[in-house]
């Protein structure tokens, strides 16, 4: 089921795993900072719609580089969100191009600074070793839609 879409990202929602499988897309590319940051607190507040666990977000196709004060922005601003919805684990699949996944990278690892942050977030380089981390073995995609 989906919990949010529109055309620079999904939100897919497992009921069985309660989990949420957060996709980007190369639309992406057309964002600027102000859309961007609308998008992500969007996309936070969608996770208060069901019970959620664990969320596989899915960057290999988002083209969008992240200004450091964005990057501040979000940890201000949607850890908490994060927090509230009771996430357990992030498990975050990179993109391939290098200035996109440093960017991410660097959010994420100022994120893992925070006191008592109450998820775990690792990265991963496709869905299936994501899923071994999330649930210790390997699992099928939510039957909606698969990875790619």
């Amino acid at each position: 089921m989906y919990i949010y879409k529109n055309k620079f990202k999904e939100l897919l929602y497992d009921a069985n795993r309660q989990e949420v499988l957060y996709t980007m897309f190369e639309t992406t590319q057309e964002l600027n900072e102000r859309l961007h940051r609308q998008q992500v607190m969007k996309a936070a507040k969608a996770l208060f719609k069901q019970p959620v666990r664990c969320m596989i977000v899915d960057f290999r196709r988002f083209l969008f580089v992240n200004a450091p004060d964005t990057q501040l922005w979000m940890i201000e601003h949607i850890v908490p969100l994060y927090r509230q919805a009771g996430l357990q684990k992030i498990a975050v699949i990179m993109p391939q191009e290098f200035f996109t996944g440093l960017s991410i990278e660097q959010l994420i690892e100022d994120a893992n600074k925070i006191p008592d942050l109450p998820y775990l977030q690792a990265f991963f380089a496709d869905a299936d070793e994501a899923r071994v981390w999330l649930y210790g073995k390997a699992s099928e995609p939510a039957s909606e839609t698969p990875l790619l």
